[in-house]
C-alpha cells in the first residue's frame, strides 16, 4: 500500500462521533524518506492505532510478521485499558507481553525503548491498583494543552498562574452557560 492509497483510505473512512475531535493526520508523501515518525498529537495517534485494522486490514497479508506484531500490541493495549479486567487474565497478559517483546526485539533489533520494557510491570500494577485506564494521563495532557496554548499566546508571564486560572474560569462559565 502506498502512502497516497493510505491517505485516500483515511479520507474515506467514517470515524465515530467520539473520534472526530482527534482525527488522524494524513501521512506526508515523503514519509518513507524521513525519520518515519507518524505526525500528529497523541490523541490523533491513539485514534490511528485503534482504527488502523479497519483502514488497511484487508490490504495486509495475515501472515505478515510485522502486522502480527501490531495486532499483538493492539490486543495487549485492549486488555491494559479495559475498564474491567478479571484476575485470571493477568497471567495471559504477562505471557502475551513477553511474547510480544521477544518477537519485537528479534524483528526490530536496536529499536526497543524503555517504555516497552515497562509493559512487563503492567499485570502486577493491575493486580495492585485495578484497571490502569483510570490511571492514565491522556485527559490531563489534553487539559494541559489548553493552558500551554493560552500561555504561549499571552506573552505575559508576570502572574501566569492567576491569568491562566482566570481564563480557565471564564471558559468554564461560558461553557456552562451555553
Amino acid at each position: 500500500m502506498t502512502v497516497s492509497q493510505f491517505n485516500n483510505q483515511l479520507d474515506m473512512f467514517k470515524f465515530g462521533k467520539n473520534d472526530r475531535g482527534a482525527l488522524p493526520v494524513r501521512i506526508p508523501v515523503n514519509f518513507c524518506r524521513t525519520d518515519m515518525s507518524i505526525p500528529g498529537k497523541a490523541s490523533e495517534k491513539w485514534c490511528l492505532f485503534r482504527c488502523l485494522p479497519f483502514l488497511v486490514g484487508c490490504s495486509v497479508s495475515p501472515e505478515d510478521e510485522t502486522w502480527q506484531l501490531f495486532l499483538d500490541a493492539r490486543e495487549i493495549v485492549e486488555i491494559i485499558l479495559s475498564p474491567v479486567i478479571p484476575k485470571n487474565i493477568l497471567n495471559h497478559l504477562y505471557f502475551k507481553i513477553v511474547s510480544f517483546l521477544e518477537s519485537f526485539s528479534s524483528r526490530f533489533p536496536n529499536k526497543m525503548i524503555p517504555k516497552m520494557h515497562f509493559m512487563l510491570h503492567y499485570p502486577r500494577l493491575i493486580s495492585e491498583f485495578g484497571p490502569l485506564q483510570s490511571l492514565w494521563c491522556m485527559r490531563f495532557e489534553a487539559k494541559h494543552q489548553y493552558f500551554k496554548r493560552i500561555a504561549g499566546g499571552l506573552n505575559n508571564y508576570k502572574n501566569i498562574c492567576r491569568t491562566l486560572a482566570e481564563r480557565h474560569q471564564m471558559k468554564q462559565c461560558w461553557n456552562i452557560h451555553h
